[in-house]
């Protein structure tokens, strides 16, 4: 079964936890295959780096979005 299936299923049954956890994970196993991987050229490292910075944007992006919510629903139960 695919992987993105079945991330998309368990969104649908409600578990949100695990999209806010994907980003995470796939910081973890960028670092262990980076640590794998055998840097002939300069441009080996133009990629690695090319590949960390969209998972650190999605990071920034799933905090910010978290952090919006909560103020969001603070205002909305009168904790000013």
């Amino acid at each position: 079964m695919p992987v993105l299936s079945t991330l998309a299923r368990f969104r649908i049954k409600g578990y949100p936890a695990l999209w806010r956890m994907l980003p995470k994970i796939l910081v973890v196993t960028l670092f262990e295959q980076a640590l794998k991987m055998k840097t002939n050229s300069p441009l080996d490292l133009l990629y690695l780096g090319s590949s960390i910075a969209p998972i650190g944007l999605a990071l920034y992006f799933t905090h910010a979005a978290e952090s919006h919510g909560a103020e969001r629903a603070e205002t909305k139960h009168g904790k000013d």
